[in-house]
């Protein structure tokens, strides 16, 4: 029954924050709901209907959905009293501060300032006089040297972003894509002068030099671009490749190797919860591992996939530091109300999010499905690989093709190919990462290997992806085709599951 309160709670909540993302709830309609609730629960407790145990379920579902309804509400509440909404179209000046870690591009360098809504800051007379500061996403030259917590003059045209439609025909929700962060306004082409420096965290402006100098010691001992591969299997930077190779990453199913993903944070805990099992107890060893866990997803930028990855990370530690069983649908479901409690926005807006949660769906859920029917490949590692292929695939192919609009045929076998290496070149960038910071010359000397892996990759992507069949462009899948094939997965899991109870009970019932 706990975990049946949980799960209602849970679904309740995240229904309610998605369709509240896209539609506005009257109040009639959540004093009716709410209602409908207390009357629910008032019959469960007087027992006054037999099944009672369902309608106290029902009850906690719409409770979870109106506290996803609000939680959605006071997110978006500050959109409708922007300050700089007044400068929009205008020459702009104004004094902010990098708050986020500037992505840095191919062509451009972009900057995402807080600026300050006083009067001295907009240098303006009619400026609004409220503490409050609003974030405006800035376009810098692509070679730009600043850094996560300069304070920065700004000068240029205001304007608010706007939705534009891909290469494949689709739209891009860029309005919603940069609304989930809190930017609603853009300055493209701006002049930009450096105030002051030193007004971040201390903690973050340290671990982004960190990641500097590890990126910086990778383009040192490895030639471009396969430098760039390797900083995206490492540290998920994956903004520096240009946009052609962008596009073959899409078209061949593979861009998910350059994105933060369980396996990096997988493979650090393990590497960190030995290294300090080596001097010391399990039980203090896993909290080391859990703050250097936090310390790694701050590094790499609190990405959607990472911050996942380590949430789930965490909770495996606190569960080994208690001695408990760690039960990874459970931390699947907990890292998702976490983060979504955080930024409800994200659940509807975040494509990273989104991919990065249907493919840990699929692995968890389908990967044991698709084991039992590849019995005939004896290998266990590639039986295991190709049914985490298929899953992941499976679970994120309609959100792909309904966002991207594209389909890549070569997906599948391109995956299959490289993702044997993958892990060995990740582990290989993290030792030459550690050991460049100590000795550098040593991790050049090392590198060479590697690099041989990094260029095979890079080629077999390039080359599949040049392919004339590679992929196919579908840019008029409907949301309601997207809605269809992710019902008709839940359904054949569900007669999937059904099927294996009953010969459960069949071979108990023979035994």
């Amino acid at each position: 029954m706990r975990d049946q309160i949980l799960y209602s709670a849970s679904a309740g909540f995240l229904i309610g924050i998605f369709i509240r993302s896209f539609i506005w709830l009257s109040p009639f309609v959540l004093y009716l709901s709410l209602a409908i609730s207390a009357a629910f629960f008032i019959l469960y407790f007087l027992r006054l209907d037999k099944r009672s145990s369902i309608l106290l379920l029902f009850a906690i579902f719409i409770s979870g959905l109106l506290l996803g309804t609000a939680r959605l509400d006071l997110a978006v509440r500050k959109e409708n009293s922007l300050e700089l909404s007044q400068y929009v179209g205008e020459n702009f000046s104004g004094t902010g501060i990098v708050v986020d870690e500037p992505d840095e591009r191919a062509r451009n360098t972009k900057l995402t300032l807080e600026i300050g809504s006083s009067r001295s800051d907009l240098g303006d007379s009619r400026g609004p006089t409220s503490s409050r500061r609003e974030k405006i996403l800035v376009t810098a030259d692509a070679y730009s040297d600043f850094k996560y917590g300069d304070e920065v003059n700004i000068s240029g045209k205001l304007v608010k972003p706007e939705n534009f439609t891909t290469d494949q025909g689709k739209v891009f929700d860029y309005v919603n894509y940069l609304g989930k962060d809190d930017i609603y306004f853009l300055m493209p082409f701006a002049r930009i002068s450096l105030v002051s420096a030193r007004h971040g965290s201390w903690i973050k402006s340290k671990l982004f030099t960190l990641r500097e100098k590890v990126l910086a010691n990778f383009a040192r001992a490895i030639p471009e671009p396969e430098s760039t591969l390797l900083g995206g299997l490492v540290l998920g930077t994956k903004q520096a490749f240009s946009p052609e190779m962008r596009n073959d990453f899409i078209k061949t199913g593979t861009i998910h190797i350059i994105a933060l993903s369980g396996m990096n944070v997988t493979i650090l805990a393990l590497a960190l919860l030995s290294f300090f099992s080596m001097f010391t107890k399990k039980k203090f060893a896993a909290p080391l591992g859990i703050v250097s866990i936090i310390l790694f997803v701050v590094m790499t930028g609190g990405q959607s996939s990472a911050l996942r990855a380590g949430i789930m990370g965490v909770i495996s530690m606190f569960a080994l530091l208690s001695e408990r069983k760690y039960n990874i649908r459970r931390a699947l479901l907990l890292a998702l109300l976490f983060m979504v409690a955080i930024n409800p926005k994200i659940l509807a807006f975040d494509i990273s999010f989104q991919l990065s949660f249907l493919a840990t769906v699929g692995i968890v859920y389908f990967s044991p499905i698709f084991e039992r029917w590849l019995v005939k490949i004896k290998n266990s590692y590639f039986r295991k690989l190709i049914s985490a292929t298929i899953s992941a695939q499976l679970l994120t192919l309609p959100l792909i093709i309904y966002k991207m609009g594209i389909l890549s045929i070569v997906g599948l076998p391109v995956n299959v190919l490289i993702l044997p290496l993958v892990e060995p070149a990740m582990i290989a960038g993290i030792i030459i990462a550690v050991v460049g910071l100590i000795y550098f010359p040593l991790s050049a000397l090392l590198a060479y290997p590697l690099y041989l892996t990094l260029h095979f990759l890079l080629k077999t992507i390039i080359w599949s992806a040049s392919l004339p069949f590679s992929a196919k462009v579908i840019p008029s899948f409907s949301i309601f085709l997207t809605i269809l094939f992710y019902f008709l997965i839940f359904i054949f899991y569900l007669k999937y599951k059904q099927k294996e109870l009953l010969q459960t009970v069949h071979t108990h019932k023979v035994q």
